[in-house]
C-alpha cells in the first residue's frame, strides 16, 4: 500500500462523514461545506494522530459558470503521519467570504492576503487583509477569469 492510499485510508477513517478521495496526483483531498471548514482543519491540525501543523498552500479557483463561482483550496502537511492533504471550499457571497485560518497557522496571514488581492475573496477574522501585492485603491481582482485581457490602466 502507497503511503498515500495509506493516508487516505486514515483520513477516510478518522472522518467518515467527509468523501474524501484523491487528486490526480495522489493527493488525499476532500470539499467541505463553509460550516465545516473551520471545524475540519482544526482536527486536522490539533487531532494527535494527524497533526497537520503546516499550512503548504492556500489560494483561490474562479468558476464563473459555477452558482457559487469561488473555491478556496488549502493544502496542509503532516510531518507526524507524513504526508500533504487539500481542502476545498466554496466562498459563498457578494464579496466572497470564508473565515480566516490565521489564528491556526501563521503563514495563512500571508496566503489570505494574497487570494484576497487576486480573487476578491474576503477572509473574515484575518487580522490585516490591507492589499499585499496591489495597489491600496486597487477595485480590481487580477486573477478572476471576468479581469479583462488587456488590464486596467494604472491609478494615477
Amino acid at each position: 500500500m502507497t503511503d498515500q492510499k495509506a493516508l487516505l485510508d486514515r483520513l477516510t477513517a478518522m472522518f467518515p462523514d467527509l468523501a474524501w478521495q484523491t487528486d490526480r496526483g495522489g493527493l488525499p483531498t476532500v470539499a467541505v461545506s463553509r460550516e465545516q471548514y473551520v471545524a475540519t482543519v482544526r482536527r486536522l491540525r490539533e487531532d494527535p494522530a494527524l497533526r497537520f501543523t503546516i499550512l503548504s498552500h492556500l489560494t483561490g479557483v474562479h468558476y464563473p459558470d459555477d452558482a457559487e463561482p469561488f473555491e478556496v483550496v488549502v493544502r496542509l502537511t503532516s510531518l507526524t503521519l507524513p504526508g500533504q492533504a487539500a481542502i476545498k471550499v466554496r466562498a459563498a457571497g457578494e464579496p466572497p467570504a470564508l473565515p480566516s485560518l490565521a489564528a491556526f497557522w501563521q503563514a495563512a496571514n500571508w496566503h489570505e492576503r494574497e487570494t484576497h488581492d487576486m480573487f476578491g475573496i474576503r477572509f473574515e477574522g484575518h487580522p490585516n487583509l490591507a492589499p499585499l501585492l496591489l495597489p491600496e485603491d486597487a477595485d480590481y481582482h487580477p486573477l478572476r477569469k471576468d479581469f479583462p485581457v488587456e488590464g486596467t490602466e494604472e491609478p494615477a
